[in-house]
């Protein structure tokens, strides 16, 4: 009697184990863990090529020819994420001036005419939400975006430059899912350049149609609120490896931790749409729901004008003012698409305007900054 007590008891420990394992595999295989019903963020890699892994970036970056002092230099880092192209002398030196807002990540497999054969594949569970397959309808060529919930947060991934597409709108894909082939479709590319344009992007206002139809009515519409202007992109490949090294760390709590380099203060209103799907971005809220209504919001922006925090103030303006700029930023401005010159004088330029005047758009009125 004690034996079959005892193997019992051994049975049903075996069995205690199993079911742990069992339902923690579950949890990560459904995106869920035990940090309250967040999202557990697995992220992958959208190819074959991890090189960046092994200290190894220029097999993992499709680079360029870059014109600098009258030389063409070929490049790796002009498939790096940030100021990276189109340089221009100063007197500190030489500057790039163009913002690279996604990765552009080599191909390691081709056919032996050249053509690539990499299989793109999304980083993670997701739903489909947007597929152009005309490689003349966008300079990204045939591209997809799946959109994700990272921990109760919407993001989007950009997927371009494709080939082929192998999936269609409103399709749920898993991690790892093939979406399309590698290739070199859009403007400016030729198969030796052949590469995944890849981004990760924050939506900055749902009702965007509203605000590209009263402000910018000629821009091309195909591609509503997908449009490459309402996309704000951050680091893709500091984003997936931060998380592939610290595969149960937050990424919001990397995201939350950026500073401004400058800051805007927009006159008063309700709460802007991008607070609706990234709450994280009011700090001051602790967890809460912003406030209805403010006498003003300030709006930091990273230099290349992507925000990193939106604030209820209790400043009373009537239109848009410039808030504080880093002293970095302010010194190199070339650095910054947002503000107009160096130093003194320095205010936020067009590109900014018309950034917050998106970001503000509500459904019943387009801000007129």
């Amino acid at each position: 009697m004690q034996q079959a007590v005892f193997f019992s008891a051994c049975f049903l420990a075996v069995l205690w184990v199993l079911c742990g394992s069992f339902v923690e595999e579950a949890a990560a295989q459904s995106g869920t863990n035990e940090r309250g019903g967040g999202d557990l963020v697995s992220l992958a890699f959208p190819t074959d090529n991890d090189a960046v892994l092994n200290g190894r970036p220029e097999y993992f970056y499709m680079g360029l020819d870059r014109l600098i002092a009258g030389r063409r230099e070929w490049s790796w880092e002009g498939g790096t994420y940030g100021y990276n192209r189109n340089a221009r002398a100063t007197p500190a030196g030489w500057r790039f001036t163009r913002f690279h807002e996604g990765v552009d990540i080599a191909p390691i497999y081709r056919d032996g005419n050249g053509e690539p054969l990499d299989e793109v594949r999304t980083v993670d569970n997701g739903r489909v939400v947007y597929v152009n397959r005309s490689a003349s309808r966008s300079d990204y060529g045939r591209y997809v975006v799946v959109e994700h919930l990272w921990e109760g947060s919407a993001f989007l991934t950009l997927y371009a430059h494709l080939a082929e597409t192998t999936v269609r709108v409103g399709e749920h894909v898993r991690r790892g899912q093939q979406l399309g082939v590698l290739g070199y479709s859009g403007n400016g590319l030729d198969r030796d350049r052949a590469h995944l344009h890849f981004e990760i992007n924050l939506m900055l206002n749902e009702h965007y149609d509203l605000w590209q139809e009263e402000r910018r009515p000629r821009w091309s519409s195909r591609h509503g609120r997908y449009h490459g202007f309402n996309l704000a992109g951050v680091s893709p490949i500091e984003l997936i490896t931060y998380n592939f090294r610290r595969p149960r760390a937050s990424i919001l709590a990397m995201l939350s931790s950026e500073r401004a380099d400058v800051t805007a203060f927009v006159p008063a209103g309700p709460p802007p749409n991008l607070l609706e799907r990234h709450p994280w971005l009011c700090r001051s809220c602790n967890g809460d729901p912003p406030p209805d209504w403010a006498w003003s919001w300030e709006v930091g922006f990273t230099r290349a004008g992507r925000p990193v925090s939106i604030e209820p103030s209790d400043l009373h303006i009537a239109s848009i003012e410039l808030g504080r700029i880093d002293a970095l930023v302010r010194a190199d401005y070339l650095h910054s698409r947002i503000l107009t010159r160096r130093g003194p004088g320095s205010t936020l330029n067009s590109t900014a305007r018309l950034l917050l005047s998106v970001i503000f758009t509500r459904p019943e009125q387009v801000p007129n900054w």
